[in-house]
């Protein structure tokens, strides 16, 4: 009697026709989820929208793909059934699309009448239908951060601009610049190319000597000059030749190679539109072909693992340059012609892109006589103290006195033409005895 009474209240919780008790009719199969259902609604509350879930299932037991003597689909073709499997007295059917909650979990579910959690998933404990709608974070899990938490009163004290520095972000229009996120960006930018340093003997023990790279890095420059690259172009590629010099051993016979894969890879990644390889292989007098141009850009970018992220000193003279604006355009041609004659020099290549660029705007406005040639600007936005910088400034200062005599006069040649660059390197102020004279002292 008590079965009887248990089957009767299962049945009308669920909408499923009552059993008939001598057997002469059989129960009506019924797929997971309605049984699931039926044991929700005997143990739990009815969720708000229960009623009109059952319509829906009650139409899509008349789709062809859950009648029970018509097993075909739309299509006339015989669907597979699910394996069926009885434990306890409870059918246990599993559909494709609840297998992915795990179907053990959801088997012991069923079988004890418990509300099924998926370990993946927040459910509430109120119903099983929870599961398949997690309950969202409390108010208290999404409130945003106080404005005087310690941490964001830190961080705003480290990015306020000190007294006296002219915010060079303020009235730049320029989308491209970021004004809103470029100081976030040059700190960042700072913070990778200490992370990219190349050791000091990366050139040991291979056939590539220090006056070997020189004489590539000096025929880049006449590369880059011919094919009208941008100078970030150039310094992006002697950034990657230093690279995968220090990476992998590297003969002389491959080493024009290299350069020339590497300017590839350094215009795909900065010009609009790149030289074609063709190009490239008439500058080498067709030494190399354009199988093998293409063959040396995929091993430098494997053994580089693809990380092209080396920020280059031009990139951050674009900023630094517009600190100050006392004599702006030839202390920035000046300032370009020293870093072009840092590339052929070895022992500057350890040196940080950010401090080269800010040590050779340090010389240039020494050259140029500017009253105060580090201000409080510079330092704020270089992040680099004079003090910081005058080590450089006087290597700098030495390479300066030896460029007319120098065996590489690529920069010094390029920087000679008068429309482009106001011959600058030709420069009255780059005299051997103005560098070297007692008024001019670092």
């Amino acid at each position: 009697m008590t079965s009887f009474l248990s089957a009767r209240l299962r049945s009308r919780s669920s909408n499923i026709p009552p059993l008939n008790v001598k057997g002469a009719k059989k129960r009506q199969k019924l797929s997971l989820r309605d049984k699931v259902v039926s044991v929700n609604d005997e143990n739990m509350d009815i969720s708000p929208g229960h009623d009109k879930g059952k319509k829906i299932r009650k139409n899509s037991e008349n789709h062809s793909v859950y009648r029970g003597k018509e097993n075909v689909n739309d299509f006339g073709q015989r669907r597979k059934e699910f394996p069926d499997t009885k434990k306890d007295g409870v059918l246990s059917k599993i559909p494709r699309k609840v297998k992915a909650f795990g179907k053990s979990d959801l088997q012991k579910a069923v079988l004890q009448k418990r509300p099924f959690h998926d370990k993946g998933t927040r459910a509430s404990r109120s119903s099983f239908g929870d599961v398949f709608s997690p309950v969202p974070q409390t108010a208290n899990d999404t409130l945003p951060m106080e404005v005087d938490h310690p941490s964001l009163v830190i961080r705003d004290y480290m990015i306020r601009i000190p007294p006296g520095v002219e915010n060079i972000d303020a009235n730049t229009y320029d989308i491209f610049h970021c004004p809103h996120y470029a100081q976030d960006i040059y700190h960042y930018l700072q913070t990778v190319e200490r992370h990219c340093v190349i050791p000091e003997d990366y050139l040991e023990g291979s056939d590539v000597t220090s006056h070997a790279r020189a004489v590539l890095v000096d025929w880049m420059i006449q590369v880059q000059m011919h094919l009208n690259v941008s100078q970030q172009s150039l310094h992006f590629t002697v950034k990657i030749i230093d690279r995968y010099l220090s990476l992998q051993k590297v003969s002389l016979s491959t080493l024009q190679l290299v350069g020339i894969s590497a300017l590839l890879i350094a215009t795909k990644y900065i010009e609009r539109f790149p030289p074609e390889i063709d190009n490239l292989c008439h500058l080498t007098d067709y030494t190399y072909g354009p199988k093998q141009v293409l063959s040396m850009e995929k091993i430098i970018l494997k053994e580089m693992a693809f990380n092209v992220n080396l920020p280059d000193s031009i990139c951050y003279m674009d900023r630094f340059i517009h600190v100050e604006k006392s004599n702006i355009r030839e202390i920035e041609l000046m300032a370009r012609y020293i870093l072009d004659l840092l590339l052929t020099e070895m022992h500057m290549v350890q040196t940080p892109a950010s401090l080269l660029t800010a040590a050779s705007i340090y010389v240039s406005r020494m050259l140029f006589g500017v009253d105060e040639a580090w201000s409080c600007g510079l330092a704020y936005y270089t992040r680099y103290a004079e003090a910081d910088i005058r080590p450089v400034s006087c290597n700098i200062l030495g390479i300066l006195s030896k460029a007319p005599s120098s065996r590489h006069q690529g920069a010094r040649g390029k920087f000679s033409s008068t429309s482009l660059f106001g011959a600058i390197s030709r420069h009255a102020v780059l005299q051997t005895s103005h560098l070297f004279s007692k008024d001019f002292k670092l």
